[in-house]
């Protein structure tokens, strides 16, 4: 009989494939179900390793030298950068298995053993042939398959002569290609057989559950989990960088089968061809194969994830209850142990292989809502379907009738007016299916707890006035105004109205009144929570009643009995409360921000239309009859006005009640008998709780959406009067120099050229003005945050003498300032002369020196920030380094006492710390969210732009100038090889462009590797404690670690602007992916024009 946890047929060929691929340099000993290492095998795969780097250049090229469709130079390029990114990766892949075959082979066997040891003692478990089978089924029909029906369409794009060879050639080249997913091939094999390894185990700790054994068994199982989950960990790192490349070769190979297929398309339907069918079939299915390599990728290892973190239901089981022995205790541990760690694929820790690869929303959501709710959908997608189809008709129709030849402003307001309110529904309707089970979710929720109140207060929400004003507003103004502002809008229009602008009038409207509806749904939302804010203080109302009445009735008596116990359950229903106002708030964060913009625009536009009516009218002089067309923007203004303070309004009313809450547990307290110490501490710990609790309702965190928000004005006196000044100042004399150097440091051949440098130039204004009058405001708060860092890190060094990371500290801060700021900056400044053919005069030197200065504004924001984060970086460095050093001290060195101390000092510091971090981040959010917009405007700023139009002086610090200055070179250096030869002497004007590109790169780098650092660091605090707590069994140290621990891994580390993204390496390599995507079309757009 065979040993149990054996490979089955399937799984063999899989393995067997991976080793004629080359990419396991070992053999399988079937007998004894165990990887062993073999010298033929070794220097079989040696071998096969050096004869594909010498052959595989002459069979890609012969086949790829004949094509003769479709004909257009880029592909020929693009195919040499596919031919470069197989080689690279299979050569990168053969190596590090030959490189690491002992480690790979230890690594499978250990695997192995745990799939066999999982499976003993269970005589009818056996492992799921279903991922086996969806293993093999890729091999066969996604790794072979398609690439025979490449290769079998492939020799329709070659001459006739030696056809059989060329299409022999071709499959031997898509055989090459198809080796290139070994590397996937073998990671799918590794994750299936862990996800198999998990699902035992967790199906295990489930069975074992309820019997007597129960905590030493499951302490085993969780000690296979973390086994198997090490060993998966240590396989992805080391087979990470050939994965790392293929995931980058699947983005580029995807986009380049949609373009060739394109091209391949156009070609055919030029030339009148009858095989555009037939000629695509190769392309689509290579993009078919690729697609099914990226998917079956993410997949796997968003499989492996979930199962993995499937076991934390099972272990908890046992947390619930006192502690009462030993194994009870180790299981508390393991559970602290399995939260802390990360069980998510990563390569190279810049992203994590799952799900979010793919989409925004979680693939599983998805299924369940299409299974769920599919006949919603269907609606859902159809409306939206039938709304891109009509609605720009709608709006073109309406543009067109009301085009005014003689006013460019209004068609511009008008045109910009049809477009948000197209884009607004489409991207609310899209968030909406997106979000559906949330937004189900929370409004259930709602209700439910609207229910509870309802009853426990005996009394139903319509008895609340406001709740009744917003129904009414709803059912009778919103309908009126749109009626009233429709009827007024066909007035204006009544010399040419016909039935097209009838209709098309009524569904402008009716697309207005829907976004009426989605602020409705926001206000009614916020309302709820308000009134059952409302009814919940009046429940805590009558408590404090209560107990008043209680208290006097105690009077005299000896003994005391407590009124009905429920404080603490009505406490809860208000933290029920507002969390599902947060969340609400949170789902919908971004139509709120949208509606507010839109009616801020209204609400000007309106003002401007009346404005420019009015004067008009005026000259001419005003009719009677005329009276009626100024009503319609006197309607819309007024209509977006109250819509706007309603917008506002109603999120102040929830937060005024939940503010209520701590006068009424006030109150509450004031009423209590003297004797009742136990309900004393009980209203101290509400109300602390209750005091730590920020109960408005921001959006995106950037703003409180109150009544504050209509107004703009400091409390402080002294601080607005300061602003005020200082920014008269830069007002004032800014522009001048601004003037100044648009008219002696630029001269513009192009109109276009002409915008875009003014918009530099104002956006240097802007940014100069906000960052001065933030750092002013916040002067004060942002003085006393350095300064405790700048104290915090003198006290570290002079009590652990931190020399080493003072030293490095210093180094690095030397070197940004000194060689990157100033020395790239000045020598990219003076190559720009030098690669003038006119010497400068006085007027541009003085107008660079300028541009330099003002440049440099943005370099000195920088350092500031950088200063603020690496002094956090240097003192949790020390803190991390003594915690280190006292965890490899015996327990035996030190008292309990003195080491508790010890940590708990530490742990303190650590704390200040991140609080001191997050309080700088809060001052110099704005800042770098401006920085951040400045960056997008770049990004389409260097797509638009031609090679010709390019200045380097016109450049701002900005990532995605960078880009341009790539594309700057490559443009430059095609024309100069075109049109005349490249000498020694031209490489000179590109010492410019390549300096500031280098100087670009580093500042970005710099913004994000540091705040990326300082996480890394203070999350390594978790793995540290727990090193600790594996050190030190002491009672006192056991229960101080398990406090501190959780604490811990409740904290959150990241360094966020505004709450809506991480500055960390995932977003440098998705700034770098989208700053290559730019380039890679940008080629290709200018090879496809000028060849």
């Amino acid at each position: 009989m065979a040993p149990t946890g054996v490979l089955t047929a399937m799984e063999k060929c899989c393995v067997w494939s991976l080793m004629v691929c080359g990419l396991l340099p070992f053999r399988l000993d079937t007998a004894e179900n165990r990887f062993v290492l073999s010298a033929p095998h070794y220097w079989g795969n040696v071998a096969g390793t050096v004869v594909y780097a010498v052959t595989s250049p002459f069979t890609y090229w012969i086949p790829i030298s004949g094509i003769v469709h479709p004909s257009t130079p880029l592909n020929y390029y693009m195919m040499v950068i596919q031919f470069l990114f197989m080689y690279i990766v299979v050569i990168m892949s053969r190596l590090k298995a030959v490189a690491n075959r002992g480690k790979l082979c230890q690594l499978l066997n250990a695997l192995l053993a745990l799939r066999e040891q999982t499976m003993q003692g269970a005589p009818g478990v056996s492992f799921a042939p279903t991922l086996a089978r969806k293993l093999l089924a890729k091999l066969l029909v996604f790794d072979l398959g398609m690439l025979i029906l490449c290769a079998s369409f492939f020799r329709t794009f070659l001459d006739l002569n030696l056809s059989l060879f060329y299409s022999f050639l071709g499959f031997l080249n898509l055989l090459q290609v198809s080796s290139m997913n070994v590397a996937i091939n073998f990671l799918l094999f590794v994750l299936y057989n862990a996800v198999n390894i998990h699902m035992l185990l967790n199906a295990r700790c489930k069975d074992v559950a309820c019997g007597p054994s129960a905590p030493k068994e499951t302490v085993r199982l969780y000690l296979m989990h973390t086994e198997t989950t090490l060993i998966v960990q240590s396989i992805v790192e080391v087979v990470s960088m050939p994965i790392l490349l293929l995931c980058i070769w699947f983005f580029f190979i995807i986009v380049f089968s949609v373009f060739y297929t394109y091209t391949s398309v156009v070609q055919d339907l030029q030339s009148g061809s009858v095989n555009v069918f037939r000629n695509v079939i190769n392309p689509v299915s290579f993009f078919i194969s690729e697609v099914a390599q990226v998917y079956f990728l993410v997949s796997a290892s968003a499989m492996f994830t979930a199962c993995a973190r499937k076991i934390i239901s099972y272990v908890s089981l046992y947390t619930g209850r006192i502690s009462d022995g030993p194994a009870d205790q180790a299981i508390e541990l393991l559970t602290i142990e399995h939260l802390s760690r990360d069980y998510t694929i990563r390569i190279k820790g810049l992203f994590a292989v799952d799900n979010t690869m793919l989409f925004s929303v979680s693939i599983r959501a998805l299924a369940r809502r299409f299974t769920a709710r599919i006949k919603d959908l269907l609606i859902c997608a159809v409306s939206l379907v039938v709304f891109a189809a009509l609605a720009p008709i709608v709006c073109v129709v309406l543009y067109t009738m009301n085009f005014d030849a003689d006013n460019q402003i209004t068609n511009v307001l008008s045109a910009f007016q049809f477009a948000f309110i197209y884009l607004f529904i489409l991207v609310v309707q899209a968030m909406f299916v997106a979000r559906k089970e949330t937004l189900h979710t929370i409004l259930n929720e709602m209700f439910d707890l609207k229910h509870v109140l309802e009853t426990v207060l005996s009394r139903s929400m319509l008895d609340f006035r406001l709740y009744l004003a917003i129904l009414l507003k709803i059912v009778f103004l919103d309908i009126s105004m749109q009626l009233l502002s429709l009827y007024t809008f066909e007035e204006t229009t009544i010399e040419r109205v016909n039935a097209a602008l009838t209709v098309s009038s009524l569904l402008f409207y009716g697309m207005m009144y829907f976004i009426t509806i989605i602020e409705n749904f926001i206000l009614l939302g916020l309302l709820i929570c308000g009134v059952m804010q409302v009814m919940i203080n009046k429940i805590v109302k009558q408590e404090a009643r209560r107990q008043e009445v209680w208290s006097k009735q105690q009077i005299g008596l000896t003994t005391v009995q407590p009124p009905s116990l429920g404080l603490v359950q009505k406490y809860m229903l208000h933290c029920r409360n507002e969390a599902i106002a947060k969340k609400f708030m949170d789902s919908l964060n971004f139509p709120t921000m949208m509606l507010i913009g839109w009616y801020f625009f209204m609400i000007v536009y309106s003002v401007y239309y009346m404005y420019v009516f009015v004067f008009e009218a005026s000259q001419r002089g005003m009719r009677m009859d005329e009276v009626k067309a100024c009503t319609n923007s006197a309607i819309f203004f007024l209509y977006q006005c109250i819509q706007l303070y309603l917008l506002v309004l109603v999120p102040s009313v929830y937060t005024d009640e939940a503010e209520k809450m701590m006068r009424l547990l006030n109150v509450v307290s004031a009423n209590q008998h003297q004797h009742r110490l136990a309900q004393d501490r009980l209203l101290e710990v509400l109300m602390v709780d209750c005091m730590q609790r920020n109960y408005s309702i921001s959006n995106y965190g950037m703003y409180a959406m109150n009544r504050a928000l209509l107004f703009g004005f400091s409390k402080s006196r002294k601080h607005l009067v300061f602003c005020i000044v200082m920014t008269f100042v830069l007002a004032l004399g800014t522009p001048g120099m601004m003037v100044a150097m648009y008219v002696y440091g630029y001269i513009a051949n192009f109109f276009l050229e002409s915008i875009l440098i003014a918009t530099q130039l104002c956006f240097i204004y802007v940014f100069m003005i906000v960052v001065n009058v933030v750092m002013l405001i916040n002067a004060d708060r942002l003085c006393s945050t350095l300064n405790v860092l700048f104290e915090l890190r003198h006290t570290a060094h002079q009590r652990w003498n931190c020399s080493r990371l003072q030293m490095e500290y210093a180094r690095l801060l030397f070197v940004k300032i000194a060689i990157i700021d100033v020395a790239l900056l000045v020598f990219s400044w003076m190559m720009y002369y030098v690669s003038q053919d006119n010497g400068p005069t006085a007027a541009q030197i003085a107008v660079g020196v300028c541009f330099l200065l003002l440049r440099y504004i943005f370099t000195a924001l920088v350092n500031l920030y950088l200063v603020g984060l690496m002094i956090g970086i240097l003192i949790q460095g020390s803190i991390n380094a003594k915690l280190a050093s006292f965890a490899e001290q015996h327990q035996q060195q030190l008292d309990e006492a003195i080491a508790s101390a010890f940590l708990h000092h530490l742990y303190m510091l650590h704390c200040k710390i991140v609080d001191l971090e997050k309080q700088f981040m809060t001052t110099m959010n704005l800042p770098i969210l401006m920085l951040n917009c400045w960056y997008f405007f770049a990004i389409v700023y260097s797509v638009s732009m031609e090679a010709s139009y390019y200045r380097v002086a016109t450049r701002v610090t900005t990532v995605c100038e960078g880009c341009s200055q790539v594309y700057y070179m490559y443009t430059a250096t095609m024309l100069e090889i075109r049109h005349q030869r490249f000498g020694i002497e031209d490489i000179t004007k590109y010492f410019n462009s390549v300096t500031f590109f280098l100087y670009l790169c580093v500042q970005l780098y710099c913004i994000i590797s540091i705040p990326a650092m300082y996480t890394e660091r203070s999350k390594k605090m978790c793995s540290l404690l727990n090193q600790i707590n594996q050190q030190y069994q002491r009672p006192r140290m056991e229960q101080l670690l398990e406090l501190v621990t959780l604490d811990c891994m409740h904290r959150e580390y990241g360094i966020r602007n505004y709450e809506m993204y991480e500055l960390d390496r995932a977003l440098l390599f998705g700034i770098i992916a989208t700053v290559t995507s730019y380039v890679i079309i940008l080629v290709q757009f200018h090879m496809q024009e000028y060849g």
